[in-house]
């Protein structure tokens, strides 16, 4: 099987949001080890989550990725952007991502979290696909606002073991390594010209 042979998408209902929660606990909690009190938080209702898929199997996700607006909006406000809790439109979800670039133009777009692949489908290139698909999205949201952006950031926290994955990615370490729920982690940045 080839990249060509999956699709991304962002999660708009309840069962692409459930599909995103257990891959996410499969991965980070019972193969990883981390724990799963943590691992669903206050961030995931204000939230754009993405699901890949295989093409012949739409409902189950062998990938994830969440984006967070960033700076963290404050999740009582920010729920306002999302009238039905996690389950939002992308239109909706464009605007929390839009309201945090516009309030912090020189940081201000994205956090990038929660990336995970299947075990069985690690190897293929996937989460490079899923990351695209997730940095277009936040593209096409931050452009379609009444003024545009002319730029926005994302950034991540990543474990250590993933470092060459995200330099290829084009995103840059800031920083020095530091411990994350007992992990080396690095934080990372991409300025995106949009």
């Amino acid at each position: 099987m080839s990249k060509a042979d999956y699709a991304a998408r962002l999660c708009t209902t309840r069962t692409d949001y459930e599909a995103a929660l257990e891959l996410r606990m499969q991965v980070f909690h019972h193969e990883q080890g981390y724990e799963a009190e943590i691992e669903i938080d206050e961030k995931d209702p204000i939230s754009a989550h993405f699901i890949l898929c295989h093409k012949d199997d739409p409902a189950t996700a062998v990938g994830v990725i969440r984006l967070v607006p960033y700076p963290y909006p404050d999740v009582a406000e920010a729920a306002e952007c999302f009238p039905d809790g996690a389950i939002s439109t992308a239109t909706e979800l464009a605007a929390a991502f839009r309201l945090a670039a516009r309030t912090h133009p020189e940081k201000g777009g994205a956090k990038i979290g929660r990336v995970a692949v299947r075990k069985e489908a690690r190897g293929k290139q996937l989460g490079s696909l899923l990351l695209a698909e997730a940095e277009r999205w936040i593209q096409e949201a931050l452009v379609a606002d009444v003024v545009p952006l002319k730029a926005a950031t994302l950034c991540l926290s990543s474990q250590v073991i993933a470092k060459g994955f995200y330099d290829s990615a084009g995103y840059s370490p800031v920083g020095e390594e530091y411990l994350e729920e007992g992990q080396p982690h690095l934080w990372y940045q991409k300025r995106i010209e949009l």
